[in-house]
């Protein structure tokens, strides 16, 4: 494993979940209204706001400027765009039983996850704008993060993992939290998704 690029590891090893997750998102289905939006934006921020208040516990590679890629309050920020007022924001339930990242690999593991799906984003983005006329303004910031920094953000991601990241151990538990990351983002989505919306 040591000889093999890390990011090609995890990227095979956690595709099958990729596309699972996606199969659970109905961010692509040509009949998402503007309410079902909010709803995913819901299941987003329920789970991304727990998975990065406990990556602030963790002592990461100053490289990474993990506060820049913080994405919590930009969910918070598009919700409250579409009409949710900051109560009912703080209602929404929220990723519960998570507890201390092990290691800066366990956690920039699980920020694999989180910083690839701003490179989907893209893609979302487009969408968003196509179908309801949605900008970074008006309800689109979180998957319109990093704008056009969003390639050169995510090298520098993968250029510090490949430096930090080295030894078998650290490796391997790299991959295992990437692959926790996708299964939990998948349960929580499935459990927090109304059943109409799950494609």
């Amino acid at each position: 494993m040591e000889k093999t690029d890390l990011l090609s590891v995890v990227r095979a090893e956690t595709h099958q979940q990729h596309q699972q997750l996606e199969s659970v998102l109905p961010l692509s289905n040509p009949s998402l209204s503007a309410e079902d939006y909010k709803e995913v934006l819901k299941v987003f921020l329920g789970i991304f706001e727990p998975l990065e208040h406990a990556l602030t516990h963790v002592e990461l590679p100053g490289d990474l400027e993990f506060e820049k890629r913080t994405r919590t309050k930009l969910l918070k920020d598009d919700l409250q765009a579409l009409g949710l007022t900051a109560a009912e924001i703080s209602a929404i339930p929220r990723f519960e039983g998570l507890s201390a990242f092990p290691s800066p690999a366990h956690a920039m593991g699980v920020m694999y996850v989180l910083e690839g799906s701003t490179l989907g984003g893209q893609h979302v983005t487009r969408l968003l704008r196509d179908r309801m006329g949605l900008n970074a303004d008006s309800g689109c910031s979180f998957f319109s993060s990093h704008g056009r920094d969003v390639g050169s953000m995510w090298k520098k991601f993968c250029e510090v993992v490949r430096h930090e990241v080295v030894v078998t151990r650290d490796r391997e538990e790299f991959v295992n939290a990437a692959k926790w990351t996708f299964s939990s983002f998948e349960m929580w989505a499935v459990s927090r998704c109304p059943n109409s919306l799950i494609t």
